[in-house]
């Protein structure tokens, strides 16, 4: 298990325990907010739906995310409007367009709710990507042996 704390705001002294290791997509599935030991939000994110496993319980990301927007969006409708809750709404709304985006190029290549990669990714990953084992013996100094 592993934690995210939460420096800001009402929840600075909370944390967030990862309780899971990651899945087959290389992310946990379940988290909570915590705070002096108590449980203050579990959060369940939905396994992959598959043919075999059609009704897994869980939020999925677009549904958090529809949260989030209809929270702000109500703040914005109301007195508690201001620039940062704009920009945080259009983020949340541009997060979500990308994942819809997402999930329907994946239903277009035929391998959403599989744990299969997309045939031709349309992007160039910016993460670091696992560095191949040398078989060469190196000493100390760098030189090979």
């Amino acid at each position: 298990m592993r934690t995210i704390p939460i420096n800001q705001g009402s929840l600075a002294h909370s944390t967030i325990k990862v309780l899971d290791p990651p899945g087959p997509g290389n992310a946990s599935h379940h988290y909570q907010i915590v705070e002096d030991d108590v449980i203050l939000c579990p959060l369940n994110f939905i396994h992959a739906v598959t043919a075999t496993t059609p009704h897994q319980s869980g939020i999925t990301h677009e549904a958090l995310l529809t949260i989030l927007i209809d929270r702000l969006a109500s703040f914005q409708d109301g007195k508690f409007a201001c620039e940062e809750n704009e920009t945080a709404l259009q983020s949340c709304k541009l997060a979500l367009t990308a994942l819809n985006s997402r999930t329907k190029r994946r239903i277009e290549q035929g391998v959403e709710s599989t744990h299969k990669l997309d045939p031709a990714p349309p992007y160039a990953t910016t993460r670091a990507q696992p560095k191949p084992k040398s078989t060469l013996a190196t000493s100390k100094s760098g030189s090979s042996r």
